[in-house]
């Protein structure tokens, strides 16, 4: 009968590279992965604010508060608990082009917990997304920024 030989030093040296590929990658996307259900859980009301820039008008600005037995409230929460977020790499500096008449509204919900604002979520017309100040994506297979803000802004005017 034959011993079993070892494994050469060269597929051990892949296997090793191998093993620190996967924990590198899942160490990266726990860091790029953005939780806000349990801030959502948490929250029993927020403020809306919306402001649409034209030109070089004035911004039409709107507010409301929304509580926790608003219809409206429960479905911007539902909303946006089922998406799954993650931060941008490399943010850029988003320029909102207003030239040719284009319109850009910034919805603003900033989620209270007791009447105090425990953290801010920014959607805008462009498909820019932000959570207190951090630049957030959806992950690939679900609705983009600019999805999400169309849909926040039907449950919103419904």
């Amino acid at each position: 009968m034959q011993k079993p030989s070892a494994p050469s030093p060269r597929l051990r040296r892949t296997l090793w590279a191998g093993l620190l590929v996967l924990v590198l990658g899942l160490a990266l996307f726990w860091w790029l992965r953005v939780d806000l259900r349990t801030s959502l859980a948490r929250s029993d009301g927020a403020w809306v604010r919306t402001e649409t820039y034209s030109s070089i008008r004035e911004p039409e600005i709107t507010t409301a508060e929304l509580v926790l037995e608003d219809p409206a409230y429960r479905a911007l929460v539902d909303l946006l608990a089922a998406q799954s977020y993650r931060k941008v790499l490399l943010p850029q500096n988003p320029s909102h082009d207003l030239t040719g008449g284009a319109n850009v509204t910034f919805l603003t919900l900033d989620f209270t917990a007791g009447g105090v604002r425990t953290f801010s979520l920014t959607l805008t017309s462009d498909g820019t997304l932000q959570a207190d100040g951090v630049v957030l994506d959806t992950w690939p297979g679900q609705p983009d920024g600019q999805a999400l803000f169309e849909q926040a802004m039907a449950i919103l005017q419904s």
